[in-house]
């Protein structure tokens, strides 16, 4: 650290005569051009202590630039605690925001109803309903799994009527392709008593 530095930071106002300058034993010695005298000791040696003389107006100018500095700091120091700030505060209400028992109980309830409602619907697929009726013919649907089967109802005889699809992956070369191949069973039941 250069004497001016050294000088800048510990005094805080200016000691002495017109220039100071170390001497080998660490002590600060002022002159005034005309004499000289000791102006205190100092246990740290200035880099420069050979050469360095300091004078009164470099000492300001020095203080100024430190005190700029050390505001600039301050300045960064303020804005960098007002933004750890602010993230503790968004942190803290995005958290009451999700931990909010009221919510997370709200929340729970519209799944409970939302799986509620699926599975009502699955019920009632599960059961035969008319979709449609002509020259008295009924005809029910029900789902009792992944595809809907249908029957028909024609006075005492009763028609079930059973639709799906069979694929396979047909390999050729470097291709392969899907070939779907369509199948239904028909299944009549008539009362005993009508044969």
């Amino acid at each position: 650290m250069t004497l001016l530095e050294i000088l800048a930071r510990a005094w805080t106002e200016w000691k002495g005569g017109m220039r100071v300058y170390q001497d080998t034993d660490g002590d600060l010695v002022a002159s005034n051009g005309y004499g000289f005298r000791h102006v205190c000791g100092h246990a740290e040696i200035a880099s420069d202590r050979a050469t360095a003389i300091v004078t009164a107006e470099k000492w300001a100018a020095q203080r100024a630039t430190n005190g700029a500095q050390a505001t600039k700091q301050k300045g960064l120091t303020l804005i960098e605690t007002l933004l750890v700030v602010a993230f503790t505060v968004v942190a803290i209400l995005v958290g009451s925001c999700v931990m909010d028992p009221e919510r997370v109980a709200q929340r729970a309830a519209e799944e409970a109803a939302e799986k509620k409602a699926v599975e009502s619907k699955r019920q009632a697929e599960l059961k035969p309903r008319k979709i449609s009726e002509a020259d008295g013919c009924e005809v029910w649907a029900f789902n009792p799994g992944q595809r809907w089967q249908y029957f028909t109802r024609c006075g005492s005889k009763t028609e079930t009527k059973t639709t799906w699809d069979e694929c396979r992956t047909v390999t050729s070369g470097k291709t392969s392709r899907t070939e779907c191949t369509p199948h239904s069973a028909t299944v009549t039941n008539e009362p005993k008593d009508a044969q």
